[in-house]
């Protein structure tokens, strides 16, 4: 399930690009989702090790030039955990689909301080503010108004776990 969080705790995953480095195992780019994320997110393949830009095939570049986009999204799906909080400020729009797609098989609280696009039609979140299920995408825009941005007024709340 996503669930949504406006502002940042401590127990959140926040440096994602030396998160990323710290967790990252090769074995996850045999993975066909993690191939789809890069190639979707970043425009890349993976090719011995080595990143190759689909545009201009003489563009070749470490795992570490991923988009943090791209290293989050990965994070989330091949990590082990029964829970995460991460950093969704780090994603940019073209990972909102990705992010509910992982949702849907894991637990995840994106801490945002930032309006995040998801994709209407598919769009299915619990509020950590208002601790429920948003009827629907406007439901979530107008939580954005009302929290969003300004979370950091919020210095005591600590949300419940889901």
């Amino acid at each position: 399930m996503l669930s949504i969080f406006w502002g940042v705790t401590k127990d959140c995953y926040y440096y994602i690009d030396r998160e990323f480095t710290e967790e990252l195992e090769l074995g996850w780019f045999k993975e066909p989702a993690v191939l789809e994320i890069i190639r979707d997110i970043d425009n890349c393949v993976f090719e011995s090790s080595m990143c190759v830009d689909c545009t201009d095939p003489s563009i070749i570049f470490p795992i570490s030039g991923l988009s943090t986009g791209s290293k989050g999204l990965i994070m989330l799906l091949m990590m082990e955990y029964d829970s995460i909080r991460i950093w969704g400020t780090a994603f940019g729009d073209n990972c909102s689909k990705w992010l509910l797609k992982i949702a849907e098989k894991r637990n995840i609280t994106l801490e945002l301080e930032h309006f995040l696009k998801f994709p209407p039609k598919e769009f299915r979140a619990y509020s950590c503010h208002s601790k429920r299920m948003f009827c629907d995408y406007h439901d979530y825009k107008n939580e954005v108004l009302e929290y969003g941005f300004h979370s950091w007024a919020y210095e005591d709340f600590e949300p419940e776990e889901v």
